[in-house]
């Protein structure tokens, strides 16, 4: 059960983030290191997905409709590689 989770990449995108969306961020930290990531993944809320693309073999939750923080599992440890504000894709 993977039950550690590493921010320090992304401790300074969380300074340019929204506070709410900081306390959110924290909170979903808080889920993996007491449930693991595993029942943390089942809850729908956070839109867990795998990433396609440049960004294969990572995977990201949404914060909101505009964030999310991407990450990536290494041995028994999620690391957070970034925290983005989402820019609708150009069709």
């Amino acid at each position: 059960m993977i039950t550690q989770v590493d921010i320090h990449a992304v401790e300074k995108d969380l300074m340019k983030t929204p506070k709410a969306l900081v306390i959110k961020f924290q909170k979903w930290v808080s889920d993996i290191e007491k449930y693991g990531l595993e029942e943390v993944r089942k809850v729908r809320g956070w839109h867990d997905h795998a990433l396609k693309g440049n960004r294969a073999g990572q995977r990201a939750i949404y914060l909101n409709k505009k964030w999310c923080a991407v990450y990536v599992i290494e041995g028994s440890e999620v690391k957070i590689v970034k925290v983005i504000e989402v820019h609708p894709h150009e069709y």
